[in-house]
Formats: C-alpha cells, structure tokens, sequence
C-alpha cells in the first residue's frame, strides 16, 4: 500500500509541472514576456541594494536562455518523477526550479490588493509544493525512507 501512495504522489507533484511545461512551451512568448515583466518589477523595486538590482538586470539580459533553462528542468525532472526514474534527482531538479520561480514570479509584497493576495496563495502553494518535493528527495524511489 506504500508503493501505491508514493506513486499516486509522484504522480500528483509531477502533474503541475508536466501541464506548466506544455503551456510554456506553447505560449513561448507570452511566457518570456511574463519573464521579463516580473525580473523587471524587481528591477525598480523601491530599495532594493544596488547589487541586487545588477543581479536582476543581468537575469534580463539573459531571460531567454533562463527561461528555456527553467523549461528543461521543470520537463526533465517531472518526467522524472512521473516515471519513477531516478526519483530524488528529479525532485531536486524540481527544487532548484521552483525555487527561483517562486520569488521571482510569486513576490506578493510587491503588490497591492487583490494581486497582492493572489500573488501570496501561489506563493504559499509553491511553498507546500517545495514541502512535498523535500519529503520526496529525501526517500528512495521504492517509496521508503532510507
């Protein structure tokens, strides 16, 4: 019965991540312009050090091959997941993919009002999903904790 609920959740964490992909990927340019929208928002974030802006502008100079990147790691590793291959180094691909993405693209204190909230539940969603896919790195891909 383990097995089936490690499946079922492998199953359920990578889903999100292999519909992202197929949308990304056939709305290639509206999703490098929402890119390049929300580095820019931290660009002219009031306050933020001059170094950090430097970090984000040079994140826009080079969106597009960040955003290609983040692709191949969101398709590499929730296939990986889907498949049951190589597990935890999918879910670390995972990681190192939704991590960025949530603050960049999820910072709700840059906002007012309702964006701010909607902004805040897909962060905090990003957040729970970040717990389950620590809780998978850290099992072997039988579904057992080593």
């Amino acid at each position: 019965m383990k097995n089936v609920f490690f499946m079922l959740g492998r199953i359920c964490l990578s889903f999100v991540f292999i519909c992202l992909v197929a949308n990304q990927i056939l709305n290639w340019d509206a999703t490098q312009q929402e890119f390049v929208t929300k580095v820019y928002d931290w660009v002219v974030y009031p306050g933020l050090p001059d170094n950090v802006q430097k970090v984000f502008n040079l994140i826009l100079s080079y969106s597009s091959i960040i955003v290609l990147s983040g692709v191949i790691l969101a398709a590499a590793g929730g296939l990986m997941v889907l498949l049951g291959m190589q597990v935890r180094l999918g879910a670390i691909l995972l990681i190192l993919f939704l991590i960025p993405t949530t603050v960049i693209m999820h910072a709700f204190w840059m906002y007012d009002g309702t964006t701010r909230e909607l902004q805040m539940w897909m962060f905090l969603k990003n957040i729970s999903i970040l717990g389950g896919l620590f809780i998978l790195a850290s099992c072997n891909s039988g579904g057992g904790d080593k």
